[in-house]
């Protein structure tokens, strides 16, 4: 699934990173529904191959090339934090390797769109004021990162952004900075897998990992190691795995991790 954003309070990651034993890759899913279609596809399928898929902020993503992509996480990210989706695809951190990912060492639609807020202050502050007054999201988000610094949701006001953008008097800098920034984020396919090794338990303040997949990626893969399922969820659901799945994937419920062969 394309990135979804929050409106839950925060839950903390690290338990349910370390209590699985592994460094996982994850591909998150918030409803039972898409969880069953991934499986009865046996794949997770691009937002292109999808029907009426909204996606939040398609334009960062198609600055990058990165229009049509599936996010994960290393960990646990949408499963606690704010999002606390009930459901997740498991991978090992070596199909990372592949060409189709795409790491990065920062979260890349929120620090781009950061990173174009301080350009425009910096260079066209009376866009950005124009742009202020735009929507009331708009202005509230926008007094307050010339407050203190920080932006606020901006994923609710990405249309405001856009056209801030496109009515810059500096749009070719502010295009460049924001296009090297995300280039030196990224990091290579081999050295991917040893930095999420490295950062993988990192606190929620200090580790910034989002990683994308320019491609469809199977269950059938060597590197699927099972599915994360929230504990209320799993009686009804390990049934429908064992009918689809080897005993010997992982089902983990943010406490246990279990063959599915043992249910």
């Amino acid at each position: 699934m394309p990135r979804v954003f929050p409106e839950k309070g925060f839950v903390d990651s690290k338990n349910i990173n370390k209590n699985l034993g592994i460094k996982a890759i994850t591909h998150a899913v918030s409803n039972k529904s898409t969880f069953l279609k991934i499986i009865k596809d046996r794949k997770i399928k691009l937002p292109s191959m999808l029907d009426q898929l909204k996606k939040k902020t398609p334009f960062v993503e198609n600055l990058y090339g990165l229009n049509d992509c599936n996010y994960f996480s290393a960990g646990f990210d949408y499963n606690s934090k704010f999002h606390q989706w009930p459901f997740a695809f498991l991978f090992r951190k070596s199909i990372l390797k592949r060409e189709q990912f795409h790491t990065f060492k920062s979260y890349i639609v929120a620090k781009s769109w950061f990173v174009f807020l301080k350009h425009l202050k910096k260079y066209d502050l009376n866009t950005l004021l124009e742009a202020r007054k735009k929507r009331t999201v708009a202005k509230k988000s926008i007094d307050k990162f010339l407050e203190t610094g920080r932006p606020g949701l901006f994923w609710k006001f990405e249309n405001v952004l856009i056209w801030a953008y496109e009515n810059t008097k500096v749009k070719k800098r502010v295009k460049k900075e924001m296009v090297d920034f995300i280039k030196s984020k990224e990091l290579s396919n081999n050295y991917a897998p040893v930095f999420i090794g490295k950062h993988y338990h990192d606190n929620y303040y200090y580790k910034e990992i989002e990683i994308c997949s320019t491609a469809p990626v199977s269950l059938d893969d060597k590197e699927f190691i099972g599915v994360y399922i929230k504990k209320e969820k799993i009686n009804k659901m390990i049934p429908i795995l064992k009918r689809s799945f080897s005993g010997e994937i992982i089902v983990y419920d943010g406490k246990k991790a279990k063959k599915l062969s043992a249910f």
